[in-house]
């Protein structure tokens, strides 16, 4: 199974198991090739290399799904990624007391 059969799959389960997910349950399309110009062009307004497949809302937080096959690897900007945002979840909980 490739890596977007798999991204297929969940989002195909979860639409359909809880449907008032599906304007919570989204992909961010930051992958695939690119030249330059268009590069440039989806980097100027924010986009982010390295977040993850999916991201869910769910009760005022983001969850983040990152799908791999099972020779998949994350990339380093993805490992930043979650790098960050584990962090940021450990600070905004320290500052939750």
């Amino acid at each position: 199974m490739t890596e977007i059969q798999l991204q297929i799959s969940a989002v195909t389960w979860l639409w359909n198991t809880y449907p008032a997910t599906r304007l919570l349950f989204f992909h961010v399309p930051n992958g695939g090739s690119r030249n330059a110009i268009e590069g440039m062009q989806l980097k100027a307004p924010g986009v982010v290399a390295g977040i993850p497949d999916r991201i869910l809302i769910h009760v005022g937080l983001a969850y983040g799904f990152e799908y791999k096959t099972l020779t998949g690897k994350v990339s380093p900007s993805q490992a930043k990624v979650h790098q960050v945002w584990q962090q940021d979840v450990r600070q905004s909980i320290s500052f939750a007391h």
